[in-house]
């Protein structure tokens, strides 16, 4: 659990907390993954059918916003691959989610590096009194915050809760970085801060292309976030893996406030619901 969840949440925080002021990173984080753990040690996963199709479609939809987040890595050289990564997190996730989790541990030391590489060596352009811009928000990070919950529907050892809260810290370093270094305007004005910070960055006085390098580093993390999500709904419907990437694969808009609802209903509100009703029957 401990390298997969932190690969799977660090595409999303890198992506979203870029858009979101430090201030509401931090409160956020903070929040959300204290209800997930909370969820993970007191929720349960006891569904019905109706419960694990209501699972299905949430893990889906959420599958299908963040696959669409590819093509923001890349531009007009993205081409067909975030099918290409759907299908791929769909099969790894069908075989089975320790199959899923071995690859995506594989792939997290990898991405793990490359972050390291793109964050420190920004830290020298950060302008500290652009932090002072506040108020802006994407909600989406909640998603983000809240994937460890997906474990609650994985059959294996949920551990590793110092590797969730570490990504608290790891959305905060993100937004310093990008509001920091393109200012509140700058941040708005583009599609992926991270992605625009990222050309700002220089090693050795020398300009390299490390927008290539945050563009790979967040189709690792994304990735891994498919396969998590996928495992998820591999486990809650026979081939809910397959279902779950070709509904995800259809380009429906779906707002982001929909998608922030579903999550927190079901993977949050339900599990708990479930497990309070499981202790009155008792």
């Amino acid at each position: 659990m401990l390298l997969w969840t932190a690969s799977a949440m660090s595409a999303p925080l890198a992506i979203y907390g870029g858009k979101t002021s430090w201030e509401w990173t931090l409160v956020t984080g903070v929040l959300c993954v204290g209800v997930s753990l909370l969820t993970l040690r007191f929720g349960s996963a006891d569904y019905g059918t109706l419960l694990r199709l209501v699972q299905l479609v949430t893990l889906s939809v959420t599958t299908g916003i963040f696959s669409r987040e590819i093509s923001a890595c890349w531009g007009e050289e993205s081409g067909s691959m975030p099918l290409v990564l759907l299908t791929l997190a769909a099969l790894s996730a069908g075989k089975s989610s320790q199959s899923a989790g071995r690859v995506c541990c594989c792939v997290a030391w990898i991405a793990a590096v490359l972050y390291a590489l793109v964050l420190v060596v920004g830290v020298k352009n950060v302008q500290w009194s652009r932090l002072g811009a506040t108020g802006y928000y994407n909600g989406m990070l909640i998603v983000a915050y809240l994937l460890p919950a997906v474990w609650l529907m994985l059959p294996a050892e949920r551990s590793g809760s110092r590797c969730i809260l570490g990504m608290v810290m790891f959305g905060l370093i993100i937004s310093v970085l990008c509001f920091g270094t393109l200012s509140a305007r700058g941040v708005v004005d583009v599609q992926l801060p991270i992605y625009q910070y990222s050309k700002s960055l220089t090693m050795l006085g020398i300009a390299e292309r490390f927008e290539a390098v945050a563009s790979v580093t967040l189709t690792l993390g994304l990735f891994c976030t498919l396969s998590l999500l996928l495992s998820a709904a591999e486990n809650m419907i026979k081939h809910g893996a397959v279902i779950g990437a070709v509904i995800a694969a259809v380009n429906v808009q779906i707002n982001a406030e929909i998608v922030v609802i579903l999550a927190i209903f079901a993977w949050i509100i339900l599990p708990l619901i479930k497990s309070v009703k499981k202790v009155e029957k008792r």
